[in-house]
């Protein structure tokens, strides 16, 4: 590494900082070190773009575990990575230095399905000048979700009560969502079995932005 000591009017850290942003755009920039992503902030496909990112695999996650490096805005917990035809969900909250981010992203294996909650929204005003509205339908969707699945010797130790319809329990993890579909008792169908939701776990979103853990 080159000495900078020598030289006036030089912040050596602040030098160090601008050469290590300068090396991760470069990498970011070049197609055979990043990989081409579309990027889905807080799941919303509706507001996905394109770019590129690095990703470095875990070795000890059986494949299904990845670092990634991007832009400020790319990489968020919460947000959807598809690369290489697969769903990928940030999971960690980033590491920031102010111009990239690093975090762990998980691979989605499967979908869960959720009804969008009802909108309503403005169609025309009447002649009192009062808002006319018009009920729109949520729709059902089917969400990428990361699962983990345990037996039920062990779910009923971690929590003394009735798993699901058939004994085992799903650890399920999308991008925070606010549904009719997600509460307590509601019954959802995943790899052509029932499970019952017993717990719903919102404490890695902020304002709206991150994870959600159903149980």
């Amino acid at each position: 590494m080159k000495d900078y000591r020598g030289y006036t009017g030089v912040n050596t850290k602040d030098k160090l900082i601008r050469d290590a942003e300068w090396m991760v755009e470069k990498s970011l920039c070049d197609p055979f070190a990043s990989t081409e992503t579309i990027v889905a902030p807080n799941g919303d496909t509706s507001k996905q773009f394109s770019t590129n990112i690095q990703v470095f695999q875990r070795y000890d996650a059986n494949g299904k575990a990845v670092k990634v490096i991007g832009r400020i805005g790319e990489i968020e917990r919460g947000n959807y990575l598809f690369f290489k035809d697969e769903t990928w969900l940030v999971v960690t909250k980033p590491e920031d230095n102010g111009a990239f981010r690093k975090a762990e992203a998980e691979l989605c294996t499967t979908s869960l399905p959720l009804k969008e909650n009802d909108k309503e929204i403005i169609v025309d005003i009447d002649k009192l000048g009062r808002p006319i509205k018009e009920l729109i339908k949520g729709e059902l969707i089917m969400l990428p979700c990361v699962v983990n699945i345990s037996d039920a010797s062990r779910a009923i130790a971690d929590v003394n009560q009735p798993i699901n319809l058939l004994g085992n329990i799903l650890y399920v993890t999308i991008p925070y969502r606010e549904s009719v579909s997600i509460k307590y008792d509601e019954i959802f169908t995943m790899y052509g079995d029932q499970y019952r939701i017993i717990r719903i776990d919102p404490s890695d979103s902020i304002n709206g932005i991150g994870i959600l853990k159903i149980t």
